[in-house]
């Protein structure tokens, strides 16, 4: 939109809907409202908006669907990205590995269905790749570089003796280093990961593991040490831990939000601290909390707002963590009189600093850039509890982002002139970061 309408829209009482055209003029609206309806193009377009740009890496047809977990992902360090894709005629999955930066690659292999998660360890110093197959099977390697290319070291592999294709995820868990100068780091905590199965949810830790049972392949039931089983309800359908891996927080498909106290060590059994339902009971697609993991204070309070998502994203709620109330609703519809059978279904992510979310309607081919105002940044009186949305971008794509990836965002001036677009530094308060971008399948 040209700056007139901008201010004419920031400026009206109330900001309760938005509906967007589909022309590159406008794309962008603020937010204000505690309660906002969002209407997204018809999505009948051909072309991707001209405001969008975008690399080809692989040429790859994933099948469209909604994928409860990532078939894509990259390492913390940015040089690194994974996808997983099928062998043809055999439906084997494997994950491709890529060097952004040098082009080399390598392909693990040994799946024994298709790739339904796959994600990096949250550790800067060691590339660790997770995965876990459509049959609840979890391979974990180590992947390292030298003169003569890519290489890969087995970490990990449990095969299960069910074959039931049930819903399954794998959540690392969010290791933050904030140890002081000249004291001694205990990275422990960055290889715990989380693995579900269904209602069941397992809690590995790969050092424990590892010392007491080797790399396998074995199965969870010759495990001993350095694995912990919870069940819920209903299917879990996200997790994320604390960075020190001492709590966890489930969703499941039964809408509750489970807290946990997790005990890797000893007999003692999770124990869950708290329970709700931020959707009246309806399933909770996602979770993501708003920490700002890019620039770490260690003496910065975590979890204090939290994102929720219920009917495939479609609802979104900004919570605060600390009165549990919820500070803004967004809620995403269909165009009035478009069919009632098409579906609509989003994909969510969020960058390292969580002052963006972006979100993909693979149905539309359409790509949501939502940014956050959270407390505690330039302006902000000390004693105020704000986390919202203040404004929204629709991009029309050419194909659909059926997995997302945001490596990392910011704003940054953009000059268009007849010679093309010109990015210049940046600008605002995420210093050093690139324009709101996805790697995406």
């Amino acid at each position: 939109m040209d700056g007139q309408m901008f201010f004419k829209t920031l400026l009206q009482k109330k900001n309760a809907q938005i509906q967007f055209s589909g022309q590159d003029e406008t794309i962008s609206f603020p937010v204000k409202d505690p309660d906002v309806t969002i209407i997204g193009s018809s999505g009948d377009h051909q072309l991707g908006s001209s405001k969008l740009h975008m690399k080809n890496i692989v040429n790859y047809a994933w099948e469209h669907k909604y994928y409860p977990g990532q078939v894509v992902c990259h390492h913390m360090g940015g040089e690194y990205i994974a996808y997983s894709i099928i062998t043809a005629g055999k439906n084997m999955g494997s994950v491709r590995v890529v060097n952004r930066r040098t082009s080399e690659r390598i392909l693990i292999k040994g799946m024994q269905g298709a790739v339904v998660d796959v994600s990096f360890a949250h550790i800067q110093e060691d590339v660790v790749i997770g995965c876990v197959d459509e049959l609840g099977n979890l391979f974990v390697y180590r992947v390292t570089e030298n003169s003569s290319g890519l290489h890969q070291e087995r970490m990990l592999e449990v095969l299960r003796d069910k074959n039931e294709k049930e819903e399954h995820r794998l959540i690392w868990c969010p290791y933050l280093n904030t140890v002081e100068e000249g004291e001694e780091e205990d990275t422990s905590c960055a290889y715990l990961l989380l693995l579900t199965h269904g209602n069941i949810l397992e809690i590995w830790d790969l050092n424990t593991v590892q010392e007491e049972h080797g790399t396998g392949p074995f199965r969870p039931e010759d495990v001993t040490d350095g694995l912990l089983k919870l069940s819920d309800e209903g299917t879990i359908t996200d997790a994320a831990f604390s960075p020190d891996g001492t709590a966890l927080v489930t969703t499941s498909s039964q809408g509750q939000v489970k807290f946990y106290q997790v005990y890797m060590k000893g007999d003692e059994t999770p124990r869950c601290l708290r329970q709700w339902a931020p959707h009246q009971g309806k399933p909770v697609s996602s979770l993501i909390f708003l920490d700002d993991y890019s620039q770490y204070n260690a003496n910065a309070s975590i979890w204090r707002y939290a994102v929720t998502g219920c009917k495939y994203n479609t609802e979104l709620k900004i919570w605060s963590c600390k009165s549990w109330t919820c500070l803004q609703t967004i809620k995403f519809q269909p165009r009035e009189g478009e069919d009632s059978s098409r579906n609509h279904r989003l994909k969510i992510t969020s960058d390292s600093s969580s002052k963006y979310l972006v979100l993909s309607d693979i149905d539309r081919q359409l790509v949501y850039v939502l940014t956050l105002r959270i407390d505690g940044e330039e302006g902000d009186q000390e004693d105020t509890e704000t986390a919202s949305v203040v404004s929204i971008t629709e991009f029309q794509t050419p194909s659909p982002f059926l997995s997302m990836s945001c490596m990392s965002a910011g704003l940054r001036q953009v000059s268009i002139n007849e010679d093309g677009m010109t990015v210049e530094d940046d600008i605002g308060s995420n210093s050093g970061a690139n324009s709101p971008s996805s790697h995406h399948q």
